[in-house]
């Protein structure tokens, strides 16, 4: 069912991935050419650093518009792609917690798959996040949520193991707040 819940999520947002750049996608991406093609480690360095979304300049971020394009102007379609396949990625990150929670508390495991099925589905296919999925730069906002999904899926699995191993489940709580706190440099 998370499968065809993907894939209603990708047909959904198809009809976007022709769409092109918005608002400050300009100004954000425009550093992909500043001051030529990143091509090599000094020029890879001054852009990841060039960020003026907030204080920290939101390198990783930066860093994933790469994937798409070394270079300014670019073709809108990979970026476009990228985010669709991040929000899908958080989508299937939610149902995983949603259904760890459910396991948690003891639920039976069809209540728990349908519980959680239902609550992904509601975040992949919610209206709102149509405007941060295509609007490009947005990828800024998408990633801290990716962090923090992980950061909770690695809290949950240290709460499991507290039981049989407390170090290790210490280990993992403490490793899930690490990547939580990534995500606000994201």
């Amino acid at each position: 069912c998370l499968a065809l819940l993907l894939l209603a999520t990708w047909c959904a947002y198809a009809p976007g991935l022709s769409g092109g750049f918005l608002f400050d996608d300009f100004i954000n991406l425009d550093k992909l050419s500043s001051p030529g093609p990143i091509d090599d480690w000094p020029t890879f360095w001054r852009y990841i650093t060039s960020g003026i979304a907030d204080p920290l300049g939101r390198p990783l971020s930066l860093l994933t518009f790469l994937i798409d394009a070394q270079h300014w102007p670019a073709d809108p379609a990979p970026f476009l792609r990228t985010n669709v396949l991040l929000h899908l990625l958080n989508g299937a990150l939610l149902f995983v917690l949603l259904r760890k929670l459910g396991d948690a508390l003891g639920d039976d495991t069809r209540k728990t798959n349908g519980a959680a099925l239902i609550g992904a589905g509601l975040w992949m296919l919610h209206p709102l996040f149509v405007s941060t999925t295509l609007y490009i730069v947005q990828r800024e906002a998408m990633l801290p949520a990716t962090f923090t999904l992980l950061g909770l899926l690695a809290y949950v699995h240290g709460r499991e193991r507290m039981a049989t191993s407390p170090t290790r489940g210490i280990a993992w709580i403490v490793f899930g707040f690490i990547v939580g706190l990534i995500a606000r440099a994201v």
